[in-house]
């Protein structure tokens, strides 16, 4: 039977909202009292044991997915007679088929670009081995949420890839109109999913259900095209998801790298790159509602594991010869790990090839050369990443003039978050990591010294481990404190700045007048640091403070950056004239603004999920992470070089000055 609202479940979950039910169960909002952020709850009405058994295999596979366009499961339990529920992130925002209600047909820019982002969770699901088929990919399972992340939500029919093995009774749950021809008996594979979305996006585009694929495949009725629907839509686009909901399997895109590609062609074929003077509204948003209440989450997507066994098998023979392993344990302090030069595991610093000249905001201007590292020019260097080519992630250094890549620090926990000191002797990190999050929670921050590339001190924990967690480390210029993020306000999940004085070995908390902060980044003159933060709407912004005045006066001393668009993973250039940050509207942008005054300036756009902006040393260039690999831009020319290729994760680029 469906919940009442405010019934408590597991004395933690308060219901507060019926979002849907029906014969089978039911969706609910509901408040965490734990941790203090509403979450959908799925109610499944049935206990049965194939009902159990269903549910059992949804939250396996939802529990282990990390994916910014797929919800977070948290928490799965049974209630004997009466429901077994999940727990899952909440999305606020519209489905597709809302959208549909509402506008009768989407923009086409706005539907390529669902379909390119659900592609991306497709991309990740289809590469888990075995494969995960989502089965059930509609409109109504497409969601957009005000600040325009979009997700793919509902796994209740999803299953693992078993190719040739037909649909189970208990699984044949599909939706005529999107289900593909094969889903009716004979098995699903991959490559229904392509089907499915494409016929998502024909709906999108045409405000119209598609025909049943039953029908189309015994001749009886044929597919309408899109354009007979809505002329305006462009005929590449129309071809292109034609294309993707062709009877026979074979003909349709065979992936979803290849779908997603042929996508983006057809969006690039529509738009150049905009100007700062035309900033589009995020996609999906509806008129005066609030922007997201969570932060576009991290992810990447997997290539399949044919294309990286041989890779990960020769990696992982050398990490078991080269890698001695510590612990992070509070009863030891973990010991670095180095390794002679590991091969690059591709060739780097390659000049992107398929990424379109940006037009600027603004005519480029020269900016200051600093000091560069010895022997090197400007735009190379070294870069401390973390990366999970050998399983677990753990720290590399990239020398981008000749391409190697060693392993520089390597822990039993896993390592990332590298942030080299000013003078380049000094590598702060965290641990343990399992992989790239927002939020890393009982993790401790460590100080590696190097000379060189070679490790001269042990590893040194920050501070004593706290409740919570700290991560996000940052230098002051002068190498004497470190500003971190830190969850050590108790039960709730609320991150707040914190400055560690190395020199006198005292803590510190920010004053803070937002929601929470966090990913500080300090300004060379120790005068001022920003901060990502989030106000009582959800909405993520960067804020520029000065420590002393707001200790004075908590609503003072600070300056708010672009207020047109959502602004993530702020970083200071060391010259201090800057602050590059990640903003979030339809597309990702690599944008900067000047630290004291000056309007946003759009750098680049980001042809996918775009993070952590890295300065480097003499100002010239920002290293980025983009869908899993490393870039780097030339801030005046705006010219781009990708630095790493291949499957592996690589994340959270950190310049060696």
């Amino acid at each position: 039977m469906p919940l009442q609202i405010g019934t408590f479940l597991k004395d933690r979950y308060q219901i507060t909202e019926v979002i849907a039910k029906g014969g089978m169960g039911a969706v609910y909002r509901a408040r965490d009292e734990s941790l203090g952020i509403d979450m959908a709850i799925k109610e499944n009405f049935f206990t049965s044991a194939e009902h159990a058994r269903q549910f059992r295999r949804e939250a396996t596979l939802l529990a282990g997915l990390r994916h910014p366009n797929l919800p977070r499961v948290t928490d799965h339990f049974i209630i004997e007679g009466e429901g077994q529920y999940l727990v899952m992130d909440f999305i606020p925002g519209s489905d597709i088929r809302q959208l549909i209600a509402q506008q009768e047909r989407l923009p086409e820019l706005q539907v390529l670009d669902v379909g390119i982002a659900v592609c991306s969770a497709l991309e990740y699901l289809h590469s888990r081995n075995p494969a995960i088929i989502h089965r059930d990919i509609k409109p109504g399972n497409v969601k957009i949420t005000p600040g325009g992340q979009i997700l793919l939500v509902d796994f209740g029919l999803a299953k693992l890839d078993q190719s040739g093995q037909a649909t189970t009774v208990g699984a044949q749950g599909l939706t005529p109109g999107y289900a593909p021809p094969e889903q009716y008996g004979q098995g699903t594979e991959p490559r229904s999913d392509i089907y499915a979305l494409g016929a998502t996006l024909y709906a999108a585009l045409t405000g119209k259900i598609p025909e049943d694929a039953m029908n189309r495949a015994t001749g009886a009725r044929p597919l309408v095209p899109i354009r007979a629907f809505n002329p305006n839509v462009s005929e590449h686009t129309a071809a292109v998801i034609e294309r993707a909901m062709q009877i026979d399997p074979n003909a349709r895109f065979q992936n979803a790298q290849e779908f997603a590609a042929a996508l983006k062609s057809a969006r690039s074929s529509l738009v150049p790159v905009s100007s700062a003077a035309s900033i589009p509204q995020p996609y999906g948003a509806v008129p005066q509602q609030p922007l997201p209440t969570t932060a576009p989450s991290s992810g990447r997507r997997r290539s399949p594991a044919l294309f990286i066994g041989a890779g990960v098998a020769a990696l992982g023979l050398l990490a078991v010869i080269l890698f001695f392993l510590v612990s992070p344990s509070p009863k030891g302090q973990p010991a670095a790990s180095l390794a002679p030069t590991l091969p690059a595991s591709s060739p780097v610093a390659a000049k992107v090839t398929d990424t379109p000249a940006v037009t600027p905001t603004d005519q480029p201007t020269e900016q200051p050369t600093a000091a560069l590292p010895a022997g090197y020019s400007r735009g190379e260097g070294q870069i401390a990443f973390a990366s999970d080519r050998n399983g677990l992630p753990q720290i590399y250094l990239l020398d981008t003039r000749s391409g190697d890549i060693s392993l520089l620090i390597s822990n039993v926990d896993g390592a990332c978050q590298p942030a080299w000191s000013p003078d380049g002797t000094r590598l702060a990190f965290i641990s343990p990591c399992q992989g790239k999050a927002e939020i890393y929670k009982n993790t401790s921050i460590y100080i590696a010294t190097f000379s060189g590339d070679s490790l001269t001190n042990p590893v040194v924990r920050l501070v004593e481990t706290v409740p919570g967690g700290d991560f996000n480390p940052a230098w002051s210029a002068d190498g004497q404190k470190l500003a971190f993020t830190s969850l050590r306000e108790g039960q709730k999940i609320v991150p707040f700045i914190y400055f560690r004085d190395l020199t006198a070995n005292t803590t510190s908390r920010m004053p803070a007048s937002a929601r929470y902060d966090r990913h500080p980044s300090l300004a060379p003159d120790g005068n001022l640091y920003a901060v990502e933060a989030q106000n009582a709407n959800g909405v993520y912004f960067i804020n520029v403070r000065n420590p002393k005045e707001k200790a004075e006066n908590p609503n003072a001393g600070e300056r708010y950056l672009n207020n047109v668009s959502p602004s993530l993973m702020p970083d200071i250039s060391p010259d201090g004239q800057y602050v590059y940050f990640v903003e979030t509207p339809a597309e990702r942008w690599l944008t900067r603004q000047g630290l004291t005054s000056g309007l946003p300036e759009r750098l680049i756009e980001g042809k996918g999920f775009l993070y952590d902006p890295d300065v480097s040393p003499d100002c010239s260039f920002v290293v980025y992470e983009m869908d899993g690999d490393l870039y780097r831009v030339n801030v005046n020319s705006r010219e781009i070089t990708r630095l790493t290729t291949g499957s592996e994760l690589d994340f959270q680029p950190s310049w060696r000055p």
